[in-house]
């Protein structure tokens, strides 16, 4: 197989009999591991399966590629599978993505090279939409892609955001960053080094996708604490409405007794 080796991972699963037949079990409605790790390594529908996951990829990255006034409001197949998946449209549109990138997430992150890119007056669409589009597919080499892709998918599979945190990571990266910072000529050098992405180590990678994780969950308490906050001022708001509305109504109501049923 191009994408697996099939023999070694169907080794590691012990058959239950020397006579087992594994696609005639899986008609029965069989579910043990074998048949399931079998029948998902099997070559013959590998191109089947790398087709429908590249539609439900594209079902959630269809904001970056197509308007929201393109969007057809009928559902295909792929559109409820990905819905059974919990893939949803995120709000925005692809610039206002790439500016939360730089303008908030990096902002938080690394304040000082947040303001070295504002200096050199270099806009995040100018570098960040060729990492967003693919999700970082040309910046890397194919076995780091799939290190870098395991953790979106696998961390944020509804909206695949941690491509956004995996832009901060990649920026803030130890080398990298130095690389920026240390800049001194004008904003065409800056944009050279930031289309030119260094070629990293495996362990770089690895280290990169944790940081990217980190920065994604504490975005996420960030926005968590401020829902909180929020939703407390206002139930408090309501509260004093609703308490006011009351008195108003027991005022009224006392006063409409006295004047037209006076004891």
């Amino acid at each position: 197989m191009p994408l697996c080796d099939r023999e070694k991972v169907l080794s590691k699963v012990e058959p239950p009999n020397n006579n087992y037949n594994t696609h005639a079990s899986l008609e029965n409605g069989g579910t043990d591991m074998l048949e399931i790790v079998s029948c998902c390594t099997d070559s013959r529908y590998v191109e089947h399966d790398c087709y429908k996951f590249l539609c439900i990829v594209m079902k959630g990255l269809r904001f970056i590629f197509a308007p929201a006034k393109a969007l057809r409001t009928t559902e295909t197949e792929d559109e409820k599978l990905a819905q059974g998946l919990q893939l949803e449209q995120r709000p925005v549109t692809l610039m206002k993505r790439l500016e939360h990138i730089q303008h908030v997430l990096l902002q938080r992150t690394d304040p000082l090279l947040a303001a070295k890119l504002h200096m050199f007056g270099v806009e995040p669409h100018m570098f960040l939409i060729r990492w967003v589009r693919v999700l970082l597919a040309r910046e890397v080499s194919m076995p780091q892609l799939l290190l870098i892709w395991d953790g979106i998918f696998s961390h944020t599979p509804n909206d695949f955001s941690l491509v956004d945190s995996l832009c901060v990571a990649l920026l803030t990266e130890r080398s990298y960053r130095q690389r920026i910072i240390s800049t001194s000529r004008d904003h065409v050098t800056c944009l050279k080094i930031l289309k030119r992405v260094p070629r990293f180590e495996e362990d770089q990678v690895g280290s990169i996708v944790y940081k990217a994780i980190k920065i994604h969950n504490e975005y996420e308490q960030h926005l968590r604490k401020i829902n909180r906050q929020i939703k407390l001022q206002l139930q408090q708001e309501v509260g004093a409405s609703a308490e006011l509305e009351f008195v108003d109504k027991n005022s009224f109501e006392s006063r409409f007794q006295r004047e037209f049923f006076p004891e």
